[in-house]
């Protein structure tokens, strides 16, 4: 028990220092350094298998807080009712920290809150979320040549690390201003 409190009170000073940037206005990147970010912007969805079912999911990327952050909306409804409450939701908060790393994290409807640490490697988001010891796991968002974004998921298990998620993602619409 004391792991897993040890590991939330990470998370929390963590969210904690993050939000202070937020509040007082700090940006960590200049705008040049946020705006690698930019390309991800505007809502994508995708029709596909998640959780072994077939799901409309639909991810949105925005400016939030004057800019200073990029904040990204998780939404996987099931494809036989898309007018039934999502089964899935996550929210995110990325923030340049450097011309290719980030930092961020990750709440969920599971009830996850996670650290993540980021980097952009050509035009792929590579973000490893969770914390050594507990649940870890990575997302690579790669914008690929067809103007899609590929999203997938990884877990690491004892014997390492393992696929859960895979979606090709159409942009549905740009940036809102």
């Amino acid at each position: 028990m004391n792991r897993y409190r040890s590991a939330f009170l990470k998370i929390m000073v963590g969210l904690a220092a993050l939000l202070q940037f937020a509040i007082a206005g700090v940006a960590v990147g200049s705008e040049n350094d946020q705006a690698r970010l930019a390309d991800f912007a505007g809502d994508w969805e995708s029709n596909g298998i998640t959780f072994g079912q077939a799901a409309h999911s639909i991810l949105r990327w925005h400016p939030a807080l004057n800019g200073k952050f990029m904040h990204v909306e998780y939404e996987i409804k099931s494809a036989d009712n898309l007018d039934a409450q999502p089964i899935f939701k996550g929210l995110g908060y990325y923030q340049m920290s450097g011309k290719t790393s980030l930092k961020a994290f990750w709440a969920d409807s599971s009830g996850d809150l996670h650290p993540i640490t980021a980097r952009i490697k050509g035009r792929t988001l590579v973000s490893t979320w969770g914390v050594a010891g507990g649940k870890l796991g990575r997302t690579h968002y790669k914008l690929n040549r067809a103007g899609q974004m590929e999203v997938t998921d990884w877990l690491l298990h004892e014997d390492g690390w393992k696929q859960f998620n895979h979606n090709i993602f159409s942009r549905i619409k740009p940036m809102l201003e």
